[in-house]
């Protein structure tokens, strides 16, 4: 055989396996498109799933974040409600207890007051000549209630006490409370 047989024989095989090679391709061309018509439909239908699903999240997202809200409104209120009333609760409890310590205060303080009295008395009534008129008048113008200054005043006699007061100077004037002073001053010049 020769090199033209030969050549012509290749001619027709490569003729030949063009048409092979074409239908080949054409199939894998179909393929290939109906492949990426599947992939377009099926990704249609994937997205509009998506966004159904998304749709429907979204709903319910916003749904369950009312009801949250909503339930935290309520505990919220209802948390202030309890805190106002045990606040209350406390705020009474403790005006309660500040009522009855007073009142100890008070009632101890007079007790107190009435004990020093009479043992301030028995004292006068053991040592009258050992205080004087001055010290006595001090200390009970100083310390004692209005009824024990004005007791006083009327057992000593108003132009005595006036006269104890003026003649005060220097140190045994600064004993008395200066409101103390001034008062009774006064009080004992207008009615003396």
């Amino acid at each position: 055989m020769g090199i033209k047989e030969e050549m012509e024989k290749l001619g027709t095989e490569i003729m030949g396996s063009y048409d092979v090679r074409a239908e080949k391709i054409g199939q894998i061309k179909k393929e290939t498109e109906e492949t990426l018509k599947n992939f377009q439909d099926v990704h249609k239908e994937m997205s509009l799933e998506q966004r159904e699903s998304l749709s429907k999240y979204k709903e319910n997202l916003e749904e369950d974040t009312q009801k949250t809200l909503d339930d935290f409104k309520v505990a919220h209120s209802q948390m202030s409600k309890e805190l106002k009333n045990d606040l209350n609760k406390f705020n009474q409890e403790i005006k309660s207890k500040v009522s009855g310590m007073l009142n100890d205060f008070h009632s101890t303080q007079q007790e107190m007051s009435l004990e020093q009295r009479k043992n301030l008395a028995k004292g006068v009534e053991n040592r009258k000549e050992e205080v004087s008129h001055e010290l006595l008048l001090e200390t009970i113008l100083n310390y004692g209630t209005m009824d024990d200054s004005l007791r006083l005043l009327k057992l000593i006699g108003f132009n005595n006490a006036l006269r104890i007061l003026q003649r005060a100077e220097g140190r045994k004037k600064m004993n008395y409370y200066p409101e103390i002073y001034n008062f009774f001053t006064l009080y004992l010049s207008r009615n003396a």
